[in-house]
């Protein structure tokens, strides 16, 4: 295998429609992160499965519109693409409900992944929710093993109960060489792994980077920014505090925004820091459209 340009970021995962009352968008948290990177202009390739129905055409149809590489989506003759429902309640507050049983739960290796032979990514990006079936976990591990000593693995946690448990979190977290998770993740991290006993939270931080071996674990605060923990400085955080917009329309896709810009930043050859408070303003900025991704690349410009 060789380096290629081409693709500095591959992203395993799933690709989910949100549907409301009286619209629907496009979305899950790997798709929004080459989303991103491919309006950044870095090359990036998503492998992810949609089904032979019209959801699936028309995610084609939209990913091909924005320049997005369908080079790793397979098509599935019996599984329905992703589905999340959204329901509102009598306040607009939302309720989410991620369908079962799912194309992105069927994610082949073999064959569909044949151009990673060619390449090593600058980095992986995955998360726990495609890992919720085993076939796709396999898929999803396997190409692990296969990218672990040449290309940096980023895990953007993305806890969806109740589609996660012990085994995914602790196989997922021995595959990352960064993780990145908000602060509610990391104490049911916390609780899933048996750690309570822990009193605080930069000691459970200390015990990924011991028992992991993780290189760099980034805490995303909301309006708070984002913290950087590295083993030479654990348990004390770099911070970085969050330049909060005035004029917030909907927080929906905020974290994945920050991990694309992260990763875009790192890529550029940003120290960690520095490409942490770019993340923050960028996620910052994202908070101020209606949805998680912007309609044009003048976004990006800005």
């Amino acid at each position: 295998m060789s380096s290629d340009i081409s693709c500095k970021v591959l992203a395993l995962g799933e690709v989910v429609f949100d549907i409301y009352p009286d619209e629907k968008h496009v979305g899950g948290a790997p798709f929004n992160v080459i989303y991103h990177l491919t309006q950044m202009g870095v090359g990036s390739k998503l492998v992810s499965r949609v089904g032979e129905d019209e959801l699936g055409s028309e995610f084609l149809d939209f990913a091909k519109s924005k320049g997005v590489s369908l080079e790793g989506i397979q098509r599935d003759p019996e599984k329905s693409t992703g589905e999340v429902q959204v329901f509102l309640n009598m306040q607009g507050t939302p309720r989410f409900e991620i369908l079962r049983d799912q194309a992105f739960d069927y994610l082949e290796d073999g064959p569909p992944l044949n151009f990673l032979e060619d390449a090593f990514p600058t980095f992986t990006y995955f998360g726990t929710l495609a890992q919720r079936n085993p076939i796709s976990t396999t898929t999803i591990r396997e190409t692990m093993k296969r990218l672990k000593d040449n290309s940096k693995i980023f895990l953007d946690i993305n806890l969806r109960p109740p589609f996660y448990n012990y085994e995914i979190i602790d196989a997922s977290l021995h595959d990352c060489d960064i993780l990145k998770a908000n602060e509610e993740e990391m104490s049911e991290l916390k609780r899933m792994l048996g750690l309570d006993y822990y009193p605080g939270e930069t000691y459970l931080i200390d015990h990924f980077h011991k028992e992991y071996g993780i290189e760099s674990i980034f805490v995303t605060r909301g309006k708070n920014g984002a913290d950087l923990y590295k083993p030479e400085e654990s348990p004390l955080p770099i911070k970085n505090p969050s330049t909060v917009s005035s004029n917030i329309e909907d927080t929906l896709g905020a974290g994945d925004a920050f991990s694309a810009k992260l990763i875009f930043e790192l890529i550029q050859g940003k120290s960690e820091e520095d490409a942490m408070g770019l993340a923050v303003d960028f996620a910052s900025k994202i908070c101020e459209i209606k949805g998680a991704l912007p309609e044009g690349k003048s976004f990006y410009e800005l």
